[in-house]
């Protein structure tokens, strides 16, 4: 027997289909579910094989580039500059932005759980932005629907072995926390927009307020957003106003 909530599920599941199919239309893509359904059917147990042992294998690969022996290479001018603030964070509990600086506290305070439990050492405060730079490979890994399976799988191994990612991933500075969160609200936007979840649209907003937080360049970073939603709105118009003509 029906009742009101088992029917505002169906409801509720049947829009988020119809978002879905509008999406694929708009822009071209193939969604899929959590499981690997596609349009045409299930897909099959080979190619969900391939997505899990893959995804895996990437993840590992980023993780063991970003890991290894973070404690090798001494540390930098810059990192010392960000350990003087996370010092002294740590120490006395003051951070006080200096605009002389340039970046907010980010970085710092999320840095600060790890030295409080390990010490502050050199593999402790690399261990942040190594973290982040595998969780960006993942994020990459999130855009299946919209890149496909291969296309997710290949773009995610590249991030996971480029050099300037896996160097700026080892490195106690800002950028990868930085490309995590600009990456993040791009995730968080595509699946509000298909799910229509307030949840992804909490996630963008956060990621954008973490992003303001984490680097002075966040300006030229959304206005470059911005641009690109813009030209893919565009864009997609424009397709949509030729396949109506054929």
């Amino acid at each position: 027997m029906s009742t009101a909530s088992t029917k505002r599920r169906a409801n509720k599941k049947a829009q988020t289909v119809k978002r879905e199919d509008d999406f694929a239309q708009s822009y071209g893509v193939e969604t899929t579910d959590a499981d690997g359904a596609t349009e045409t059917g299930v897909a099959s147990d080979l190619d969900q094989r391939i997505w899990k042992w893959g995804s895996a294998t990437i993840l590992f690969v980023a993780a063991l580039l970003r890991g290894y022996a973070l404690e090798l290479r001494p540390l930098h001018h810059d990192e010392g500059v960000n350990a003087f603030f996370l010092t002294r964070l740590l120490r006395e509990g003051i951070y006080n932005y200096d605009p002389q600086n340039y970046h907010g506290p980010t970085l710092y305070y999320i840095t600060l759980p790890f030295v409080y439990l390990s010490g502050l050492n050199t593999t402790a405060i690399r261990l942040v932005p190594a973290l982040f730079g595998v969780a960006t490979v993942w994020l990459v890994l999130c855009l299946r629907k919209y890149l496909g399976t291969a296309g997710a799988l290949a773009a995610a191994a590249l991030v996971a072995v480029s050099p300037g990612a896996v160097y700026q991933s080892r490195y106690f500075i800002h950028e990868s926390l930085f490309v995590f969160f600009t990456l993040g609200i791009v995730v968080a936007v595509l699946w509000f927009q298909r799910t229509a979840r307030p949840t992804y649209l909490l996630l963008a907003a956060a990621s954008a307020a973490l992003l303001f937080a984490t680097k002075e360049t966040a300006f030229i970073s959304a206005g470059v957003l911005a641009l690109a939603t813009l030209f893919a709105w565009g864009y997609a118009r424009l397709a949509g106003g030729a396949a109506e003509t054929e």
